[in-house]
């Protein structure tokens, strides 16, 4: 499943008062994340990907996304467990003449996709219960996860 969020990245979005826009997810797991700089971006315009308060696009905490007629994206490996999740974009231009849009995604498979998804968690939280750590999961009860 892919969640797409077009972003209108305005020559007044500068960085001290940028675009900042969210959107909410299912839960699942992030497979893909990436922003889509259409022709004419020509790296002035600056985007950062966050899933609550961690950023998860670009990696590096210090950079920012910048292309001109092309995709960044990097693969991901991102499990959310509670639902919906907030992911917030943050956008700026440097010097631009004109608006320019640019398009988040975000792919994630649904844990229904995931064969006995409801067992994976019910052991896990058995497993952090024995060693008291507490967990945001709240998997079914055990007689619906073992089934």
């Amino acid at each position: 499943m892919k969640f797409f969020l077009d972003c209108t990245v305005l020559t007044t979005h500068i960085r001290a008062t940028p675009f900042v826009d969210d959107f909410k997810i299912d839960k699942g797991v992030i497979t893909d994340v990436g922003v889509f700089f259409p022709p004419g971006c020509h790296g002035v315009v600056h985007t950062k990907v966050f899933l609550q308060a961690h950023q998860i696009l670009p990696r590096n905490q210090e950079s920012w996304c910048r292309g001109n007629n092309g995709w960044w994206r990097e693969d991901a490996c991102i499990t959310v467990v509670d639902s919906p999740l907030q992911v917030k974009v943050v956008a700026w231009s440097l010097n631009a003449d004109y608006d320019h849009v640019i398009t988040v995604s975000i792919e994630l498979i649904p844990f229904s996709q995931f064969a006995q998804w409801d067992k994976v968690v019910y052991l896990l939280q058995g497993f952090a219960e024995a060693f008291g750590i507490e967990t945001p999961w709240q998997p079914q009860e055990k007689e619906e996860a073992v089934k």
